[in-house]
């Protein structure tokens, strides 16, 4: 996230059933041009994380449905995302990697051609 707004404060004060964590971005983080690893939002100030716990597996569904729709609630105060949220739709995860893209897809054609590893934010190697 680029800053933290009113509007964005009102809305995880109304997120009560996950827990949402705001850390500070900056230092070292943004000395690495954005193009030099995967990780694409190495200039916005802050991440936010949100997160779930519970022990008993019969509310495993339910749990994932409330963090998928906390995260639904409040993305749009974001610039993207983080690569293990398995579940976004894939023109969200292209414009996720923005620059990156083109470079991150060459590699995966090179190195994953049968896209085995795609159980994450997937580039596809035929995109």
């Amino acid at each position: 996230m680029t800053d933290v707004t009113p509007e964005m404060v009102e809305a995880l004060l109304q997120e009560r059933t996950v827990d949402i964590a705001l850390s500070l971005n900056g230092g070292a983080i943004t000395d690495v041009a954005v193009t030099s690893s995967a990780i694409a939002h190495r200039r916005e100030q802050f991440q936010m994380e949100i997160s779930i716990s519970w022990q008993d597996l019969s509310q495993t569904d339910a749990k994932r449905a409330e963090v998928h729709g906390t995260w639904d609630r409040l993305k749009r105060f974001t610039s993207g995302f983080y690569a293990n949220l398995a579940e976004a739709d894939q023109k969200d995860i292209d414009d996720n990697y923005g620059a990156n893209r083109t470079r991150l897809m060459q590699i995966k054609r090179r190195f994953d051609p049968d896209n085995v590893f795609r159980l994450n934010a997937n580039i596809s190697p035929a995109s």
